[in-house]
């Protein structure tokens, strides 16, 4: 538990929250759904830390916790489905 308390770490903290920012304002400057864009954000930041955690400080990485990741990327994957199929142009019908 030392490490976390240690200054050493707050530099890599504030950049990484740094990057994180600039890149979810890139993704809705290039037109990203808001919903994907902040499901892709907030997960990304889940696992993430979980993987850093258990490299960095031996944390516990169960395969629970990898089917919960794998859930994750699904999720994301299901909404930028759903995102493109609702902005798509309907086709127009024509009479026969």
């Amino acid at each position: 538990m030392a490490a976390i308390n240690c200054p050493g770490w707050y530099v890599p903290v504030v950049l990484g929250y740094i990057a994180a920012f600039g890149l979810l304002t890139i993704c809705l400057r290039l037109g990203m759904a808001i919903s994907v864009a902040y499901g892709a954000w907030g997960a990304g930041g889940v696992t993430t830390t979980a993987v850093v955690s258990a490299v960095l400080f031996n944390e516990t990485l169960t395969w629970l916790m990898c089917f919960g990741i794998l859930l994750m990327i699904a999720g994301i994957v299901l909404v930028e489905t759903g995102s493109q199929k609702a902005h798509r142009p309907k086709k127009a019908r024509h009479p026969r």
